[in-house]
């Protein structure tokens, strides 16, 4: 099946030095883009190979949000229910990388995110949520 690999983001520093080594006419390093969502209308997967870091991986849910089929290592779903996807978001533990290699290649093909995950993740209605449990107090 072939494949373009597109790479956004900042990516700089040292600890990406290796991304900048990838010289593929398969693999695009297109940096940090203004409007990600051209990116990911476009992606039938999101490939997430984080391990390690602090919070919930907002790039995931906008993946989702998105509907774009996701791999993740165990870390990028923090805060993230897999079973609310309708089975969109794979994941392997983090560094099982022979997993997360076969979870890439049985992830397509997309299909539409489930309402009612995109619903409990709404930006809007968690903002609403918020404020009703903080006019409680």
């Amino acid at each position: 099946m072939p494949a373009k690999i597109i790479i956004c983001g900042r990516n700089r520093g040292k600890k990406f030095k290796y991304l900048k080594a990838l010289n593929h006419p398969q693999v695009i390093q297109a940096g940090e883009v203004d409007d990600i969502g051209l990116y990911f209308s476009a992606a039938d997967l999101f490939i997430n190979p984080v391990e390690k870091g602090s919070g919930t991986q907002l790039k995931t849910l906008e993946a989702l949000s998105w509907h774009c089929n996701v791999v993740s290592f165990r870390f990028g779903i923090r805060g993230i229910d897999p079973e609310e996807t309708g089975g969109k978001l794979q994941w392997a533990e983090n560094g099982d990388w022979a997993s997360f290699t076969l979870l890439l290649l049985m992830a397509y093909p997309r299909k539409p995110t489930p309402d009612h995950f995109l619903n409990f993740y709404n930006q809007d209605d968690i903002t609403r949520e918020v404020l009703k449990r903080m006019n409680s107090l």
